[in-house]
């Protein structure tokens, strides 16, 4: 009754928060998302600026616009070179293409690793790679214990924007683990979250990708960080700590924005250079990461387009929205806890 109580919404300029709809507020924005009033408002927007004359939208007018996207999103992400950030549908596309753009041998030798804690449509995903390129699939079997960090302050509960991608939890048995399964001649690949989908556990991505590469620095490695744009603040540090070759994030989750629109990172050179490349093969091939990403064949860049809008709103509030979650996190625990609420 005291949570049903609870004002879970934020007034942010009079309504622009996601809509609502029969007195019901989404909370769930790890699952498909809520996007921003105005963000959709601007998509829309972008549409019917399309439809007026499509081919001088398409032929002249796109590129820039989304080129545009995309430094504001690297901008925002802390990342120092936009030309390695590509605009895609999901996080789910992004991962795809990593895993096909590993050099597999071919031979029966090579391994991928993944952890059982990991996005289920992945690890799906992963095991048809695998089959097709003759490479074996270990999966690292965690326990909640695993990823309870060591050094965690019960009554220091942060969440939202405020926490920063490089403040990493100590979580030594779940590092343990993945080295166990790491082999240094047959590990090929190995896919790390960064917020795990269904427990919702941050882990320590760059003290994990570092052991990793210590072990098999041929090893490609690839970060879900699916859960982790609009949740928190990625900084360069977070960025020179991470050697992974891989990051995808999505924008339709915790950032608020349309669904399809998503940001893969070629953080390493083989990436940006050839080895991360879409699934569909268009007029851009050939082109860099930049063009081959965005020319994949007719599809509807609205919801893309829109990206920048919503990244405005978050540098305006992000800081109240971030404040705002915390505070809901800490009366629900001391709720479900029965502690005297302050």
């Amino acid at each position: 009754r005291q949570l049903a109580r609870l004002n879970f919404s934020l007034n942010l300029r009079g309504d622009e928060s996601a809509p609502r709809k029969d007195g019901w507020v989404f909370l769930n924005h790890g699952a498909f998302g809520a996007p921003f009033k105005h963000a959709t408002a601007c998509a829309h927007t972008w549409r019917k600026r399309a439809e007026q004359q499509p081919l001088r939208f398409f032929d002249r007018e796109l590129f820039e616009h989304l080129v545009f996207a995309m430094q504001d999103v690297a901008k925002f992400m802390d990342v120092d070179d936009p030309t390695r950030v590509a605009l895609v549908s999901n996080a789910t596309e992004a991962l795809n293409a990593a895993m096909n753009g590993v050099p597999w041998r071919g031979d029966g030798t090579d391994e991928a690793v993944v952890m059982d804690i990991g996005y289920g449509g992945l690890k799906k995903a992963l095991a048809v790679v695998c089959a097709r390129v003759n490479a074996r699939v270990r999966t690292v079997q965690v326990n909640l214990d695993d990823i309870q960090p060591l050094d965690d302050d019960e009554n220091n509960i942060d969440t939202g924007c405020q926490l920063d991608a490089c403040d990493e939890p100590h979580m030594p048995e779940l590092e343990r683990k993945l080295i166990a399964a790491i082999d240094p001649r047959r590990t090929r690949f190995v896919l790390l979250d960064h917020v795990t989908s269904n427990t919702a556990a941050k882990l320590p991505v760059a003290s994990l990708a570092s052991a990793v590469r210590r072990i098999a620095p041929q090893a490609r490695i690839a970060i879900d960080g699916a859960h982790a744009l609009g949740a928190l603040r990625f900084t360069r540090k977070f960025w020179d700590s991470l050697p992974a070759d891989v990051y995808a994030t999505n924008a339709h989750k915790w950032l608020c924005g349309c669904r399809g629109t998503a940001v893969a990172i070629a953080l390493s050179d083989r990436a940006r250079d050839g080895e991360l490349r879409p699934l569909i093969s268009s007029h851009g091939t050939g082109e860099g990461l930049t063009s081959e990403f965005i020319w994949q064949g007719n599809k509807d860049y609205s919801p893309q387009l829109a990206l920048p809008q919503v990244l405005a709103f978050h540098r305006t509030y992000g800081a109240s929205m971030a404040e705002h979650q915390q505070d809901l996190i800490r009366y629900a625990v001391r709720t479900l806890r029965c502690e005297p609420l302050v």
